[in-house]
């Protein structure tokens, strides 16, 4: 509950994180932070929502449009083993490595954000492991960008790859790919 005031605790005083612009906030949901008043915002503040264990940062713009995922530098990226031929990505997978092990052709979905809330900035990363090619498919109005001479398809084994969700339901694909 905000006080407006300092709490005295020991020799310092201590100030809730309502009573704060900007700094960090730890809220229930992402509800919760898009509820946050404007004059409580500024441009990086870090804010903790429980409900999806995220941390968020406040890009430029104090709308709720400007939240990005807080990326403090990760030296090492979970991974998680995908056997089945079929793959729609999830919230889970992003900043994540999904690992294709199917020994047959592999289809990997993009979802809308209708279907899963995508923000600006999330990141998937993906990397056939096994001899079936991997092939992204866009999801029901989504848009996947690739250069024009690339298919969205993984070159081959071992081949790696990454979409950036440039935010609406448009991504943008990298990495080791096939030719058109």
């Amino acid at each position: 509950m905000a006080t407006g005031k300092l709490i005295p605790i020991g020799n310092f005083g201590l100030a809730d994180d309502t009573d704060m612009n900007g700094g960090c906030r730890a809220v229930a949901d992402v509800p919760a932070r898009d509820a946050i008043p404007t004059e409580r915002r500024k441009a990086g503040m870090l804010v903790s929502v429980a409900s999806n264990a995220t941390i968020y940062t406040l890009g430029a713009g104090l709308g709720n449009g400007d939240w990005v995922l807080f990326s403090p530098g990760v030296s090492t990226i979970p991974s998680s083993d995908e056997a089945s031929t079929t793959y729609t990505f999830q919230l889970v997978d992003v900043g994540a490595r999904k690992r294709f092990t199917a020994g047959t052709a592999v289809m990997a979905t993009v979802p809308p954000i209708s279907s899963v809330a995508w923000l600006p900035g999330h990141v998937l990363y993906g990397v056939q492991l096994g001899a079936g090619s991997v092939t992204l498919a866009p999801g029901a109005g989504v848009t996947i960008n690739v250069p024009s001479a690339f298919a969205l398809q993984v070159l081959g084994q071992y081949a790696q790859f990454s979409l950036v969700h440039e935010g609406s339901d448009v991504w943008t694909l990298g990495g080791t790919l096939a030719f058109a």
